[in-house]
């Protein structure tokens, strides 16, 4: 194709114009919404805050310094005890541009941590929603599978968010295929 001739110019003008468009078609997505989900999958909420990076979820949480006795080799013969955690973040800012961002905030409102969801697949913009796939190995030792995840985020009734994720095995040990379904109140925005 030959982008410097003059018909050029009009098809280069109407691609960009499809490109805005379908960036702008996802903007119902952006808002501040509650970082736990309505449901409770196996008496634990879905979080948001599970889309932050490894390295920063430490950002998310505050943790007391542990009591009791330290872990030795070969054991104290005493319990040890988890410290206590505390989460921080109480609701998650939205916003897609060109890249999924979201903004970790506190109960007051402040800002605990910004991120960009790009791994371990970015997010595309699809018929008003964001979609990804990705593959992802789990399972220990003999039992290793490969897995296929599809996870599409996208604004439901009331402007509040949905978020599906479907799972299937396509390498490994088969077991049935799983969807799940989480939704998380709108706050503002």
């Amino acid at each position: 194709m030959d982008l410097l001739r003059a018909g050029a110019i009009p098809a280069l003008a109407i691609a960009a114009a499809i490109a805005l468009d379908a960036r702008a078609d996802c903007a119902a997505i952006n808002g501040t919404y509650a970082d736990e989900s309505v449901e409770k999958f196996d008496g634990s909420p879905r979080t948001l805050s599970s889309f932050a990076p490894s390295k920063d979820r430490s950002k998310l949480f505050h943790q007391e310094k542990a009591t009791g006795p330290a872990p030795t080799f070969g054991g104290s013969g005493q319990v040890m005890q988890r410290p206590k955690t505390t989460k921080l973040v109480a609701t998650v800012e939205l916003v897609y541009e060109s890249e999924l961002t979201f903004h970790f905030r506190d109960a007051s409102g402040k800002e605990l941590l910004k991120s960009q969801s790009t791994t371990p697949r970015r997010w595309r913009c699809v018929a008003g929603r964001l979609e990804r796939k990705f593959q992802m190995a789990t399972g220990l030792g003999e039992v290793m599978r490969t897995e296929e995840v599809q996870q599409a985020i996208m604004a439901g009734p009331g402007g509040d968010l949905t978020l599906v994720e479907s799972r299937k095995v396509i390498e490994g040990p088969k077991t049935p295929g799983e969807s799940r379904e989480a939704h998380f109140k709108r706050v503002k925005g």
